[in-house]
């Protein structure tokens, strides 16, 4: 995030994510990650601001204000505010953001923006991954432990019947 921070030039870089099915209505955006003084920024948005902001954004004082989160830099007196959407294969379930408080948006600030979006976006996709795998590992770890004791106990069960055995 830092070297994101650096790259853009941003006084402000913040991530929203939503831990819900990418397209779920019901839910919000909650603020994972703040770098810089952004205490003004809320620590959650609704989930439909993906819908506005569905392509990378620059916002600048002087233009409308299309969510809460160009409301809250307006209030704050911010230069600039970018967004762009962390993607998954199922459809946007983040936000990236990054702000100024002073001086003009860098050059191409939305490719900019697009870039970190995309290396945080494969981050998010790796350790949700990770996740999932070391669950199925443990899964099959537990179901392997059970058919190795019913495999003792059954083999333990024929030698004890098996005439043979004597």
């Amino acid at each position: 995030l830092q070297a994101a921070q650096t790259l853009t030039g941003s006084d402000v870089l913040a991530i929203y994510h939503s831990a819900a099915p990418a397209g779920d209505p019901a839910s919000t955006l909650e603020r994972v990650a703040l770098l810089g003084t952004g205490d003004f920024l809320p620590a959650s948005i609704p989930f439909t601001v993906l819908s506005t902001l569905r392509n990378a954004h620059l916002w600048i004082p002087g233009k409308r204000a299309l969510t809460p989160l160009h409301r809250a830099a307006r209030v704050a007196n911010l230069t600039y505010v970018v967004t762009a959407p962390l993607a998954v294969p199922q459809g946007a379930n983040g936000l990236v953001l990054f702000a100024g408080a002073s001086g003009a948006p860098p050059e191409d600030s939305t490719a900019l923006a697009e870039i970190v979006a995309a290396v945080l976006t494969a981050i998010l996709r790796y350790h949700t991954d990770l996740y999932e795998l070391n669950q199925e590992l443990q899964a099959q770890a537990e179901e392997q432990a059970t058919g190795s004791a019913i495999f003792d106990l059954t083999e333990e069960g024929i030698l004890l019947v098996t005439p043979e055995a004597r």
